[in-house]
């Protein structure tokens, strides 16, 4: 699959950056913007379906520590990857994005829940419009690990449900398709939001694009999905 990376760089270092990046791969340095060194654990196929369907415990430490592994944002549509090179990771007005195209393996891709599916009110939502919304976001399996939450005993099951919910692959896939422009935290809008298995290699770049003016605009907030998941059903 194709996915996206956007940086802000500056203008000076801007050939530099880029002939290091076809040469040495992408890493988070590359940019002004820096999140840290992230980690996720990427389930193997048995331990979903172990889960699932035998009900097997995972313990939530086992989602940390040494199980994980160095992980990259990215996303899978130019525009939202743009504008995190044209607008959030800008330091100064004479810094320029760019956009580093690049190919990634399913199973080396999850879905990054850190601004929306980390927030309980999906996993014990019942309003059928707010269903709907996130079933075209993520796919309709989304109603399926809903359920399983809303029937999960204690917080750290629903969260262990949340988790495997990020990797399944038809979630994966219907949320690459994702057309609905969410306002996520920072009040950045976005289509699609993951993680993919680092380090992304140079043999994976395919090309770096110039930054572009135009901006996604939000379609809805997730406080407004918030509010819509929190009503009744009429």
């Amino acid at each position: 699959m194709k996915l996206f990376y956007g940086i802000s760089v500056p203008l000076e270092k801007k050939e530099n950056i880029k002939e290091s990046i076809f040469i040495n791969g992408l890493n988070v340095k590359q940019g002004n913007w820096n999140p840290g060194k992230k980690r996720k654990r990427f389930l193997s196929e048995n331990e979903k379906l172990d889960f699932l369907s035998k009900n097997t415990k995972i313990e939530l430490s086992s989602f940390f520590g040494n199980h994980q592994q160095d992980i990259t944002f990215a996303t899978a549509d130019f525009e939202s990857a743009n504008y995190y090179a044209m607008k959030h990771n800008k330091k100064n007005n004479t810094d320029i994005g760019l956009v580093i195209e690049f190919t990634a393996n399913i199973k080396d891709v999850i879905i990054d829940g850190n601004d929306l599916l980390r927030h309980h009110y999906i996993w014990d939502c019942t309003n059928e419009d707010a269903l709907e919304i996130l079933s075209m976001i993520y796919s309709p399996k989304i109603r399926h690990y809903i359920d399983l939450a809303r029937n999960s005993t204690n917080s750290e099951q629903t969260q262990i449900i949340s988790l495997i919910a990020m990797q399944d692959n038809e979630m994966i896939i219907g949320h690459l398709n994702n057309e609905i422009i969410v306002e996520l935290g920072c009040n950045i809008p976005s289509k699609t939001h993951l993680c993919v298995k680092s380090p992304i290699l140079s043999d994976s770049i395919i090309k770096i694009h110039d930054g572009s003016d135009v901006l996604l605009i939000p379609e809805i907030t997730h406080q407004t999905l918030q509010n819509i998941c929190r009503m009744k059903n009429v």
